[in-house]
């Protein structure tokens, strides 16, 4: 599951397009056989994204994925939702709606509409809206307002979840540098911590022997958790920027930390898409690797970025 937490910013929705466009936005890229859940009424911003089943798949499948979405549902608080289906199988999709709906329904949370969108076209799949007919409406949220003003504010939005995840790539080049720079030996947590707040938060990238000093340094798990563990929620997306470079800059045997390190940023954030693209880079290359449990076990449970405010007073964030 893809959850997302997104700095504050109003999108008014009033048709299906508006609808598909917020989608578009708060996830980064253009799904595909994806379930989206955009959710309304709860104390803070929060949608989902799940992969929709195979065709034909059992009822216990459809039951896990209405699981998947109803526990964040209600960890949030949400009052309402509107689920969105990307994908071409019909049938599939409102097997899926039924059965997430259901279980929303019976934890009194509405659903006030659901869509399925596939190859430039939505159909409505609860028979609220009007005038669609069996061949559904034709849609494009490329140049659509919300989609516009996101990109002018900085976010990128991709065609894929796999063209997001790809920019992750190891850069065959930078890596080679850096790993013609690698150290001796490991540098210090407290130089680690405040050269990474250095470049991210002056929008910089290390030069090769500096960057290779800062991911030899992240191989440790007590310099890790001094660099990871340093970073303010307001300033987490500087450090994207700077941990995204690094991962692609980063020689195969410590990629797998320097993603992790990635993931936890981009979680705290609120980009979820990204920090599951983290995860799954870390595990690559160490499936075992404590860091990217810990934001996986977050990013499943919905635990929302501004836990770690309550993390930093000491206060229990599951309370």
């Amino acid at each position: 599951m893809t959850s997302l937490s997104l700095p504050p910013t109003t999108l008014t929705a009033r048709s299906p397009e508006d609808l598909l466009a917020v989608a578009r936005v708060v996830l980064g890229f253009d799904p595909d056989d994806s379930v989206v859940m955009l959710t309304f009424g709860g104390p803070g911003p929060f949608h989902a994204r799940v992969d929709l089943p195979p065709p034909r798949c059992a009822a216990d499948e459809l039951a896990l994925l209405a699981d998947t979405l109803l526990r964040p549902a209600l960890r949030h608080r949400v009052e309402a939702t509107v689920l969105l289906v990307f994908g071409d199988d019909d049938r599939t999709a409102r097997r899926a709606v039924r059965a997430v709906t259901r279980s929303l329904e019976g934890a009194g949370i509405a659903c006030l509409e659901a869509i399925r969108a596939h190859a430039g076209r939505w159909h409505p799949l609860h028979g609220r809206l009007r005038g669609a007919g069996s061949a559904g409406v034709t849609y494009d949220v490329t140049a659509h307002p919300f989609v516009v003003d996101a990109v002018l504010r900085g976010r990128v939005i991709h065609g894929s979840r796999a063209e997001l995840a790809a920019t992750l790539d190891a850069d065959p080049e930078l890596s080679a540098a850096v790993t013609r720079c690698r150290p001796a030996a490991a540098a210090s947590p407290e130089w680690a911590a405040a050269t990474a707040r250095h470049h991210a938060l002056a929008g910089t990238v290390p030069p090769a022997p500096e960057a290779a000093r800062l991911l030899e340094a992240v191989a440790e798990q007590s310099v890790r958790d001094a660099v990871w563990g340093d970073v303010e929620r307001g300033e987490a997306r500087h450090h994207v920027e700077l941990w995204s470079a690094l991962v692609r800059r980063a020689p195969d045997d410590l990629v797998a930390h320097a993603a992790a390190v990635l993931a936890f940023v981009a979680w705290l954030s609120g980009d979820g898409a990204l920090a599951w693209c983290g995860v799954d880079r870390a595990r690559a290359a160490c499936p075992d690797h404590s860091l990217a449990a810990l934001v996986a076990s977050a990013l499943e449970g919905a635990v929302p970025p501004s836990s770690w405010d309550d993390v930093g007073a000491g206060v229990d964030p599951a309370s």
